[in-house]
């Protein structure tokens, strides 16, 4: 049994119901996408907060 597990492993989805809304292939692609998005936006707070920072500074200590 041990020999064929990965090979199970691999074919699970077939057994599982199927989903018309949501095909395996797409939803990997809509994690990817928002994975990506969550990425930009920690990139957008860090951005505006080093911004602030700057700014702060600029007006204190000049």
């Amino acid at each position: 049994m041990r020999k064929f597990e990965p090979i199970l492993r691999k074919t699970r989805n077939v057994f599982a119901p199927a989903r018309p809304s949501a095909s395996p292939p797409q939803k990997v692609g809509s994690n990817i996408a928002t994975r990506r998005k969550i990425k930009t936006q920690k990139f957008k707070v860090l951005y505006t907060n080093l911004l602030c920072e700057e700014i702060k500074s600029r007006i204190f200590f000049h």
